[in-house]
């Protein structure tokens, strides 16, 4: 069987662009990473990476992301949570403005923009609106390599570092194969260094909602 080379596409938004060999590609989502992958164990790092996405808010997390379309782009519905609790829920229209959140308890809130400061210090408004979106994007990202594993097979490349700003890294590689033994010794013998990511994803779970209604 032959390995084909992947393409480096690039998509802040998640939307994929085919390379002209489309038979294997790089996909950029907004993914975790560290910067010391030579001095770690490989099974290692791929856990840190989906560990990074899932623990990024701290206490908060969302569940639930719905991904809606508004008349300036794209939006999101979700349910916001506090230490696995659901405390209320948030959205973005896709009409140009700000994230609306549905907090029942003020101090849930007043917690959530003071993490959310402490996140993005150097931003004037919207603090919350980005930290919320980011923990959305990072959830679905998360959701669609956990589809993307049961056919394909994802690996990390530990030279190419391509991290967002909250030091996460952005890419990784898809194979068009299935996550067997066969398979994996296939891309090992032709790319030592790469770091399969299928065990981690498959282990990985996404928050849920509980409490509040």
């Amino acid at each position: 069987m032959k390995i084909v080379n992947a393409l480096t596409i690039r998509s802040a938004n998640g939307v994929y662009r085919r390379g002209t060999n489309n038979q294997s590609i790089l996909l950029t989502f907004i993914e975790s990473s560290t910067l010391f992958f030579h001095h770690l164990n490989h099974s290692y790092i791929g856990e840190m990476m989906i560990e990074q996405m899932l623990k990024f808010g701290g206490e908060f997390s969302v569940a639930s992301v719905k991904k809606t379309r508004g008349h300036e782009g794209s939006g999101f519905e979700c349910i916001v949570l506090r230490n696995g609790k659901k405390i209320g829920e948030a959205a973005d229209y896709g009409d140009g403005g700000a994230v609306m959140f549905r907090i029942k308890d003020n101090a849930d809130y007043q917690e959530l923009l003071r993490v959310a400061t402490e996140k993005y210090p150097d931003q004037k408004y919207e603090r919350d609106c980005t930290f919320v979106s980011t923990m959305v994007n990072y959830y679905e990202s998360i959701k669609r390599m956990k589809t993307t594993a049961k056919t394909k097979l994802l690996c990390l490349d530990p030279e190419n570092i391509d991290q967002d700003e909250n030091g996460i890294q952005q890419s990784y590689t898809v194979f068009k194969m299935l996550d067997t033994p066969e398979n994996r010794k296939l891309i090992s013998d032709k790319y030592p260094t790469y770091i399969f990511l299928n065990d981690a994803i498959n282990e990985a779970v996404l928050p849920t909602a509980k409490g509040l209604k």
